[in-house]
Parts: C-alpha cells; sequence; structure tokens
C-alpha cells in the first residue's frame, strides 16, 4: 500500500472516530459539509500530477506526513478554558454579591435615617463605604461619601480624601 493509500486510510478511521466521540461544533450545516468533503476525499484522493491543477505540484510530503485529530488538543484546551470560566464566574458572583450587600447597606441607612436611628445610618454608611472602596466602585464611594457629608458622619480618617 502506498504512502497516500496509507494516508488516505488514516484520515478516514480518525475521520470515522470523530464522528462516533462527536464532532466539536456538532451543527448540522458544519456536519454536512464535513460528510461532503470526506466523501469528495474517499472519491478523489490526494491529487496527483496527472491532475492538472496539481501537475506542479508534489503532495508526497503532505500525503506521507501522519497528522493527528486536534479533538486531543481541543479536548485540553476547553477543559482549561472552563476551569479558568469557573474561576472568572465565581469572582464575578463574588464581587457582584458584594456590590449588592453594599446596596442593602445604603438602603438600611436610608431606612434607619427615616427612623432616626442615627447610629444605625453611621453604621450602614460605613460598611456601604468600605465595600466599595473595596470594590472600587469610584461612583458609589462618591455616593457614600456625599451622603456623609451631607448627614454630618464620620466615615474614617481616608474617607474626606476621596
Amino acid at each position: 500500500m502506498s504512502s497516500a493509500a496509507q494516508a488516505k486510510t488514516l484520515y478516514e478511521s480518525h475521520f470515522s472516530e470523530m464522528e462516533k466521540g462527536g464532532l466539536p461544533n456538532g451543527k448540522a450545516w458544519i456536519r454536512n459539509l464535513r460528510e461532503r468533503a470526506m466523501a469528495r476525499f474517499n472519491e478523489l484522493g490526494f491529487p496527483t500530477s496527472r491532475n492538472e491543477e496539481w501537475k506542479y505540484t508534489d503532495v508526497a510530503p503532505i500525503a506521507s506526513t501522519v497528522f493527528q485529530p486536534a479533538r486531543r488538543v481541543v479536548d485540553r484546551v476547553a477543559a482549561e478554558a472552563a476551569a479558568h470560566f469557573d474561576a472568572a464566574r465565581a469572582t464575578f458572583t463574588a464581587v457582584h454579591s458584594r456590590y449588592e450587600l453594599g446596596r442593602t447597606y445604603l438602603d438600611l441607612a436610608a431606612l434607619a435615617r427615616a427612623q432616626g436611628n442615627r447610629d444605625a445610618v453611621t453604621a450602614n454608611l460605613r460598611a456601604a463605604h468600605r465595600l466599595f472602596r473595596l470594590l472600587k466602585v469610584d461612583k458609589y464611594v462618591g455616593l457614600t461619601v456625599h451622603l456623609a457629608r451631607q448627614l454630618g458622619v464620620a466615615l474614617g480618617e481616608d474617607a474626606e480624601s476621596r
């Protein structure tokens, strides 16, 4: 069996394995395109010098090179990406939860002010201010400083520098 015939057989077996294992992009239109391309390759094989478009091109080096499916690499990269995505999602969730907590502190400060509870206003404004500074949400840091000035609440020694 020639090296081109061996390569063709190898490509056919790789394609069959990928079909059985599910292709990375399982959309019908791409699956159909791949199947048609493989059927055409099975029909024609590698081009030879007898093909007009290929008469000056030696495809033997390509035909004799043993290529491996990228599936294993794709699986590894996909697993790494999924791990990074999970970490990013966890970080986003934690940050979003802290942000929402800061907004809750502001709501509690407003409620305490309506009830005339100055100690609760001070405690909630300070808590909101610390969270927003930690998260670097300047808009809300500025809001807490502004509210503290309006209400005469001391946020801490470094709050006034903002």
